[in-house]
């Protein structure tokens, strides 16, 4: 049988934009619909409290470069003094110990500054990939918090969409990673073939089903988020009869077709099924190659009726 699927960007093909901080939206230079080539500038915020904050790393570092060189000025003149006999050793620890603790200011104070710099570089975002924005949420001026339930832009690599599929729990047991999928979307005949890329771990209580990640290997590509519908491939059988689904009729135990003969009437004809899909049954026996089957209509028809063959 067919499942549910949708279509989402494969990992690492997608990235949604928030502020590192409370900001205000500066310069946006793609709207939605447009191409981003790797590398270019998506979203440049305006963040008051970065610029604050580079500014008083920048003179914490100041500060403790001055007092370093305070402390090696310091230990250099009481060293001097201790070998002349004039200053006492306890002095010369303590110069010694005010110069390390300096050295460690000086130390802490730089990392302080390069973090502080890493987070102001974080104002501009640039795209990590080629890709497409998705999705614009804020324009230039906008003010935001800084969340990533806030965000701002979002990127997709178009290129790289895989199938979220859901898999009833029944049928878990069928699916193994490799195994083949055609995939149709609900308003068009053509389908495409993909790749189940793993197997059902965890179930969704509310639904009864799994969600399984599947490749798309051929064709398409469809939009992101379509809706489609997917059919797991757990068993292939080439060169036999089959017959469209909807033409196969069961009553009371016993499947049958309506067959037209040469006269143009529908003779109700026993099979034996095989394989059976949302799409295709398999006849094992009952049913010559090339015959001609009623597709629709079969329903009160008699055993024997004239009908107008429309193919």
């Amino acid at each position: 049988g067919s499942s549910r699927a949708t279509v989402v960007p494969a990992p690492g093909a997608e990235l949604l934009v928030s502020a590192p901080a409370p900001a205000r939206v500066g310069r946006m230079p793609f709207g939605e619909g447009e191409r981003v080539g790797r590398g270019a500038v998506l979203v440049e915020f305006d963040v008051p409290a970065f610029d604050t904050e580079v500014a008083a790393r920048r003179s914490d570092v100041q500060q403790a470069r001055a007092r370093l060189t305070l402390a090696e000025s310091a230990l250099s003149r009481v060293s001097l003094l201790f070998d002349k006999g004039i200053a006492a050793r306890k002095e010369v620890e303590t110069a010694t110990r005010e110069r390390s603790d300096a050295g460690s200011s000086v130390t802490q104070a730089l990392a302080a500054q390069a973090a502080g710099a890493d987070l102001a570089a974080r104002r501009i975002v640039r795209a990590p990939f080629a890709g497409f924005v998705v999705r614009r949420w804020r324009n230039p001026g906008d003010l935001v918090d800084g969340v990533t339930t806030d965000p701002v832009v979002r990127l997709v690599d178009l290129q790289r969409l895989e199938l979220d599929l859901q898999v009833p729990a029944s049928e878990a047991g069928l699916v193994r990673p490799g195994q083949a999928v055609v995939v149709r979307a609900p308003s068009s005949s053509t389908s495409v073939s993909g790749r189940i890329l793993g197997i059902p771990v965890q179930v969704d209580p509310n639904a009864g089903t799994f969600r399984v990640r599947a490749s798309l290997t051929s064709g398409g590509p469809f939009p992101l988020g379509l809706p489609v519908m997917l059919a797991v491939v757990v068993e292939r059988r080439d060169g036999v009869v089959t017959v469209p689904a909807r033409a196969v009729v069961r009553d009371a135990g016993s499947v049958s077709v309506y067959v037209v003969d040469q006269a143009g009437r529908a003779r109700r004809t026993p099979v034996t099924l095989g394989l059976v899909t949302s799409d295709v049954a398999q006849i094992v026996a009952g049913l010559s190659q090339g015959a001609l089957v009623v597709v629709d209509g079969h329903d009160g028809l008699p055993d024997g009726a004239i009908v107008e063959v429309r193919q």
